[in-house]
């Protein structure tokens, strides 16, 4: 699975994991920002932002739990990630790859 599949559920389950793991770190701000009808929604336009000194890249994942668009698109969430959280759910999720594939 790649980052770009991920549902705003499985981020989130994702964050819990990273904020119990001992590569988390404290300091560097928020480690993801929804930013649907906030300042930062222009960010969206750019790819990413800067945020407190921590860089954010943008993501739309998909909200299962809300209803389709009236175009019958999926809803999608409006995410900020922080750099660090993004390695460590890339990494995360080529191990869990591996793991299924039987390579680990």
């Amino acid at each position: 699975m790649k980052v770009n599949q991920l549902n705003i559920s499985d981020w989130q389950r994702l964050m819990d994991a990273y904020e119990a793991s001992r590569d988390y770190r404290e300091g560097n701000g928020y480690v993801a920002i929804r930013i649907e009808n906030t300042i930062f929604s222009t960010a969206r336009h750019f790819g990413g932002m800067m945020f407190n000194g921590a860089t954010y890249s943008y993501f739309e994942p998909i909200d299962p739990k809300q209803p389709k668009n009236p175009n019958g698109t999926p809803y999608v969430a409006w995410l900020m990630v922080r750099e660090d959280f993004l390695q460590w759910v890339e990494k995360e999720l080529r191990r869990k790859g591996a793991k299924r594939n039987g390579n680990a």
